[in-house]
């Protein structure tokens, strides 16, 4: 009589379970049937696509498509192939049938002499020339055009004077001196004889009553690949110490034990 209590006990459990199975397996197999049949409905076609503000692109091949048949992921990686100016794409389904895309553009750090005329960012990413205003206020890197070879828009290039010269804007970029003066040219074709085109900013315009105001021009940097933050420090300070002087200083080389400063020729009126 115990034995056949206990068994109803065991059985009770196992016929519960199985019972609660077979209802979640029949109501899987009805929402997935019925989630087919949503999916194919016309109300799910995508009808708009949605672009943040900013970005000019055409994604009207995306309309027709079931928007549940999309694969954002995929779609990412194709759009961003085809506009190499964003760093990272994002799109978003917005029920019943549109698509939001987000767009996050590259930052240009500087201007590439190449074959053609490139911009890079932070991430040594290639990507195609901003609008000529924004470019001029962009250093303008030289020296690689036999360093990196085939130059493609969106790619990464892993080039060892390219990283330098990178390196030494983002710390004139740090510098609390520095960072107010613009880098108009870097040049990297022998980087033991590093150049660098500083434009000085003007502590006091001077006013000019007739014709144009007087050419600002740059001060020339020398310095090889060792110690770049250090030499931009004390470039710093020299500059700090000379600051009354800018306009007559010609440039400074720090490829020796010592900087050598060297200043302009004064003209001597006749």
């Amino acid at each position: 009589m115990r034995k056949q209590k206990l068994r109803l006990k065991l059985n009770l459990p196992f016929k519960l379970i199985a019972s609660t199975l077979a209802v979640f397996c029949v109501l899987a197999l009805v929402s997935w049937s019925l989630l087919q049949v949503i999916r194919k409905l016309d109300y799910f076609k995508l009808k708009e696509v949605i672009v943040a503000k900013g970005a000019a692109i055409d994604l009207a091949y995306l309309k027709g498509h079931n928007i549940f048949d999309i694969d954002l992921e995929r779609e990412s990686g194709y759009i961003s192939s085809l506009y190499p100016n964003y760093k990272n794409i994002r799109l978003v389904r917005i029920l019943p049938n549109r698509l939001f895309v987000e767009f996050i553009s590259r930052k240009p750090v500087a201007c590439i002499k190449l074959y053609r005329y490139f911009c890079v960012d932070q991430d040594m990413v290639l990507f195609d020339w901003v609008p000529q205003a924004q470019a001029q206020e962009l250093p303008l890197i030289v020296g690689l055009e036999t360093k990196i070879f085939g130059p493609k828009t969106g790619v990464k290039y892993h080039a060892k004077d390219l990283a330098f010269a990178l390196q030494i804007i983002q710390e004139l970029k740090r510098n609390k001196i520095l960072k107010y003066c613009r880098l108009a040219r870097l040049d990297v074709t022998d980087p033991t004889n590093t150049s660098l085109s500083l434009v000085m900013p003007q502590v006091a315009a001077p006013v000019v009553r007739k014709g144009k105001p007087p050419v600002q021009e740059a001060l020339e940097i020398k310095m090889g690949q060792n110690q770049v933050r250090e030499n931009i420090a004390v470039l710093s300070g020299l500059l700090v110490q000379m600051r009354s002087d800018w306009q007559n200083l010609k440039y400074i080389d720090f490829r020796f034990k010592e900087p050598i400063i060297k200043l302009r020729e004064k003209e001597t009126g006749k």
